[in-house]
């Protein structure tokens, strides 16, 4: 074959096998990079010959430098400054304390163990600081973790990510600087960070300003026009001062991520998507570069090194940190077994380890073996069996019981009241910004955004959550999300409200989706919405009499009552259409006095 048939060749595999695994990952609820790596390691040379990096040559570290420049600028959109303030004290404990200690004991561990080279050593430090989304996020969804659990797992992922990359991009720009003077090695790493911070911000507040400008363009030209500018960002930076690029679009993410955004969760969903292809091919190739020989040719001192980093490093990284924090001991201990690393960690491992070679540095290939091996081992060791050590260590809660709610208008909030008080975790999400601020000014867990998006959704950790209540005033978006829920949490999991279709009845529709319709032949949304506030219609608790069969307005004293919530007995039971009522049932719902 001619060079360019098999650079097309290696490309279309790795893309191909790429997709496979992300399809196993999702079926299987397991970390993507358990199967990237071993699919890469598989069909590289040393074993199928399917893929073969080295013959893209140059453009490898091209490709890889871009890969990672994408993946770090959707990490920086998660950067939210503003959700950084209020997050809790254990989560910034593990970003400044936790992050230092795992640095410090990484650099040590793999200077003094398996003798990697000190200016090595301080990368790969780094690099050991950062889990990643990419794993911990299967681990979430497949285990019902203690909700300050997963939620100190699920932000320590996403924000330390771009800041341990970052760190390793400073510290690798500083072992390559040339200059003999120190002062001019430290005005050469501190013009790495101004100028990528610089090129960096003001991208993000051109983007920003360009899309507030320019509000009527598609969602499409949106994000093409987002990932133009991140690059741009990205190479403007790089012109400027060399190997800048990676802080800048960390910066341009974060300004978008910050304030107020309409486009923001179209953007995050494009980069999302576009982030998850980058990275299966990512690493099909940066597994397929691997040597089995040289990753296991560490020998006794790479158990050793192993048992360090995993019993020693992580464990003093978790309990300094977290010393004098309300965290149980058994939480602490969970945490302690639970930082598998991921793409972010590879990936720059990879990249470092390419351009030390271009720069005439031939000892960094340890660099990248060791990286990629506690990878291996942390997914297998720590992400796979972390279901069983939760139970065994108690800290999963009991069933999914939470309510997602979609639709924080008056009559979302005072469901959400309700659920709250009889103890069931309620999330509240509306594209309605007011009703969002309403909800929080309220004292409720409130998202704004846009639940269809799988990826949105995600991240707001819906691990606890069993049932969807689909409560838009747009029928087709309840049906929508009433579906997306049957795939997310189960069958019969999702409820919405009436669609009042002609000719049609409310139990044909409910089964057509697969969910179940909630308060038939009830006032439209547009109505009910301004009579709760003038006091029209009331939210209250009704005894119905027993045998009663729920299709319509239920005829009470005095007026009309539309059943939906029975929260006497767990679980927290919504009332559908066609419900025969039991004994005396008292049930909260709309209530309308007769005029």
């Amino acid at each position: 074959m001619s060079e360019a048939q098999l650079i097309m060749h290696t490309v279309v595999f790795a893309l191909i096998a790429g997709v496979v695994c992300q399809l196993l990952s999702e079926k299987l609820k397991v970390p993507s990079i358990f199967f990237l790596l071993s699919a890469g390691v598989l069909l590289g040379p040393d074993f199928a010959d399917l893929i073969r990096p080295q013959d893209m040559g140059l453009g490898l570290l091209a490709i890889i430098e871009i890969g990672v420049a994408i993946i770090l600028f959707e990490g920086g959109l998660y950067l939210n400054i503003n959700q950084f303030k209020t997050i809790s004290l254990p989560i910034q404990r593990l970003l400044t304390w936790g992050a230092l200690i795992t640095m410090v004991g990484a650099t040590l561990a793999a200077w003094l163990i398996v003798e990697l080279p000190i200016r090595y050593s301080f990368i790969f430090g780094a690099l050991m600081i950062v889990t990643g989304p990419t794993v911990i996020g299967p681990i979430l969804k497949r285990v019902p973790l203690r909700e300050k659990v997963a939620t100190i797992l699920h932000w320590e992922s996403i924000l330390l990510d771009p800041i341990g990359a970052v760190a390793a991009v400073l510290i690798t720009e500083f072992v390559l600087a040339k200059e003999s003077s120190l002062v001019l090695t430290l005005v050469q790493f501190l013009k790495i960070l101004l100028v990528g911070s610089l090129v960096g911000f003001a991208s993000g507040w051109i983007m920003k300003g360009f899309l507030k400008w320019v509000r009527s363009i598609s969602k499409e030209t949106t994000n093409l026009t987002i990932l133009g500018g991140a690059l741009l960002s990205f190479q403007a930076a790089n012109l400027l001062a060399h190997h800048s690029g990676l802080v800048a679009v960390v910066a341009a993410g974060m300004v978008l991520a910050y304030g107020t955004l309409e486009q923001r969760e179209e953007i995050q969903e494009f980069k999302g998507t576009l982030t998850s292809l980058v990275v299966s091919f990512l690493f099909i190739l940066l597994a397929a570069q691997l040597s089995v020989q040289e990753l296991l040719g560490f020998g006794p001192k790479g158990w050793w090194f192993l048992a360090a980093m995993i019993l020693i490093v992580r464990p003093l990284s978790v309990f300094l940190s977290l010393r004098k924090t309300p965290l149980q001991i058994k939480e602490k201990a969970f945490l302690s077994m639970m930082a598998p690393r991921g793409i972010v960690a590879a990936s720059t491992a990879s990249l470092f380890a390419l351009i030390f070679a271009k720069e005439g540095y031939l000892d960094a290939a340890p660099l990248e073996n060791l990286v990629y091996l506690i990878i291996g081992t942390t997914v297998v060791f720590q992400g796979l069996p972390a279901g069983l050590v939760a139970r065994i260590l108690r800290v999963t809660e009991g069933a999914r019981n939470g309510v997602l709610i979609v639709g924080a208008h008056k009559l979302g909030r005072l469901i959400a009241h309700t659920l709250h008080s009889a103890g069931v975790e309620v999330k509240l999400v509306d594209t309605n910004f007011w009703h969002f601020r309403s909800a929080l000014q309220e004292g409720l867990e409130a998202y704004h955004g846009n639940a269809l998006n799988a990826g949105f959704l995600s991240n707001i950790q819906t691990q606890r959550v069993g049932t969807v209540l689909a409560l838009t005033p747009n029928g087709e978006i309840n049906i929508l999300m009433s579906q997306l829920g049957q795939r997310l949490f189960g069958e019969g999991a999702s409820y919405q409200l009436s669609s009042r279709l002609p000719h049609e009845s409310d139990d044909d529709i409910s089964k057509e989706i697969g969910g179940h319709a909630i308060l038939p032949q009830s006032p439209y949304l547009e109505e009910l919405e301004p009579g709760l506030e003038k006091g029209q219609y009331e939210w209250c608790e009704v005894t119905i009499p027993k045998g009663k069969e729920y299709t319509g307005a239920i005829e009470v004293a005095g007026g009309r009552f539309w059943p939906l919530l029975s929260t006497k007995m767990p679980p927290v039971q919504i009332i559908p259409y066609g419900h025969t009522f039991k004994s005396e049932e008292q049930v909260f719902g709309i209530y309308k006095a007769d005029t």
